[in-house]
């Protein structure tokens, strides 16, 4: 239905719901401003523009808060109020979240990794996955793990948790090539007491395997496809991003068996396909009010690489909105529990501003703040307290 041979006159529609986003229905709506229009029709357009481009936009960007970090925030994960961050290079920090969402540095460790791709964490275990690694890289880590083998490009460095849940001690390598030759391990996950989840570009499949034994629990191969990052729910779900065909999946944790999916919408045709999920519950305020279902409690944020768009999904894998953070090249996210609830309902973003940009960016942070006359460090957490 063209938006022109509606009675009306849409110019009346408020230019600050319009102007957020190009979708097809909001430029068919600037385009329409020759023709009378019944009030009724006026407001009801005006509330589906606002409910489908921005409320929840406009929710998340009021609620930020910004903190220094000490290494580039590439790579996030929490296990309750502790988020760990980590580079490239193996730097790891682990931040507690206090009461008062400001981050207390815990930690600050180097693990003298190089080539990192993920991080997954669990009561019992930090899994780390390196790839591409050269002879001279391979021979660091053999000298400061003392491994006794290290012949292969990739793998996953696996440390176990103490107590504290901040003192990771090193335990093994998991060599992925006796797997069917893993290539280009990318995203991870870890389930309690000793399931790891990973899944691996080139090879394009998804692996189960048991830490303890180092079986081989179950396998699934991808055809055509792009596996880049992997997210674990309640225990019973995998989610799967694809980068090659843009598209979301829904596993059965227990048996790999595909439940739904979903390509990206074409809103989002610059997005250049998924790379890293998080998963998010609803304030419990918010589950009340929408009378959710036991899934439904939760919201699935996606990013990639290249561009600052975080798109949203609730469980049954529909768009539920998106959110855009300008002036910065985003790096990890993950999700972090709020000490107030004891819900994972606080969403954290890495984010790394160029330099050319660093003065764009606002700041609303308390620890480790810039003042108002300097610019902000060029890495940064940002955390977005109020989510509704």
């Amino acid at each position: 239905m063209e938006i022109n041979k509606l009675f009306g006159n849409l110019v009346v529609l408020e230019s600050d719901v319009l102007k957020r986003t190009n979708s097809t229905l909001e430029t068919s709506l600037r385009n329409a401003t020759d023709s009378p229009m019944f009030g009724t029709l006026r407001i009801k357009l005006k509330k589906f523009s606002e409910h489908v481009n921005g409320d929840y936009q406009m929710s998340l960007m009021s609620s930020k808060c910004e903190f220094s970090t000490l290494v580039q925030p590439n790579y996030l994960a929490s296990l309750k109020n502790l988020l760990f961050v980590l580079d490239e290079l193996g730097n790891l920090t682990i931040n507690e979240l206090t009461a008062a969402n400001e981050f207390k540095i815990r930690a600050n460790l180097k693990l003298n990794l190089v080539n990192v791709k993920s991080l997954a964490l669990s009561q019992c275990f930090m899994a780390i996955t390196l790839t591409d690694l050269n002879k001279e890289q391979m021979k660091s880590i053999y000298k400061k793990y003392k491994l006794k083998n290290m012949e292969h490009k990739c793998g996953i460095m696996l440390f176990k948790m103490d107590s504290s849940l901040t003192n990771p001690k090193f335990d093994r390598l998991i060599d992925l090539n006796k797997y069917g030759g893993f290539k280009s391990p990318s995203g991870i996950g870890l389930l309690d007491p000793s399931l790891l989840f990973v899944c691996d570009r080139e090879t394009r499949c998804v692996l189960k395997i048991d830490i303890k034994s180092g079986d081989l629990v179950q396998h699934i191969q991808l055809n055509e496809a792009d596996p880049t990052g992997i997210c674990l729910l309640e225990r019973k779900y995998l989610i799967v991003a694809d980068s090659f065909r843009h598209e979301l999946s829904l596993y059965d944790a227990d048996k790999l068996i595909k439940l739904r999916a979903t390509k990206l919408s074409d809103e989002f045709q610059s997005f250049n396909g998924p790379y890293d999920i998080t998963v998010l519950q609803r304030s419990s305020q918010q589950q009340q009010q929408q009378q959710q279902q036991q899934q439904d409690d939760y919201l699935l944020f996606v990013k990639n690489r290249a561009d600052t768009k975080v798109l949203i999904y609730d469980m049954s894998f529909n768009l539920y909105n998106y959110f855009e953070y300008e002036h910065s090249n985003l790096q990890g996210i993950a999700s972090i529990a709020n000490m107030k609830s004891n819900r994972n309902d606080l969403l954290i973003l890495g984010v790394n501003y160029p330099s050319n940009n660093v003065a764009a960016a606002v700041n609303n942070g308390s620890n480790g703040k810039s003042s108002k006359s300097s610019p902000p460090p060029p890495t940064r957490l940002v955390l977005f307290s109020e989510i509704h």
